[in-house]
């Protein structure tokens, strides 16, 4: 079974933030951390994360649910296997 992946778009800075939530669950978390610029506005980030084995969809939606809550405009596909889920914030 494939890992968990995570396709974010919004803030860079909160990219980073949900690599580590993932991270503390105990799963090791490839992606390329987007440049982070200070003052540059309404940037966004792409970021496609992929969790290694062992973190379940419910672990990885929770840190996405975490990390969303606290920017505007974010949007999130969380896959697993066949199953997807997409996460707005507000």
């Amino acid at each position: 079974m494939a890992g968990v992946t995570i396709e974010y778009e919004g803030s860079p800075a909160r990219a980073s933030q949900l690599a580590q939530l993932l991270e503390d669950e105990g799963t090791k978390v490839r992606y390329r951390a987007p440049h982070e610029t200070r003052g540059a506005g309404e940037v966004a980030a792409h970021v496609v994360m992929t969790a290694a084995d062992g973190i379940t969809a419910a672990v990885a939606l929770a840190a996405v649910q975490k990390v969303i809550a606290k920017v505007k405009g974010a949007h999130v596909k969380v896959r697993d296997g066949d199953q997807e889920w997409d996460e707005w914030s507000p």
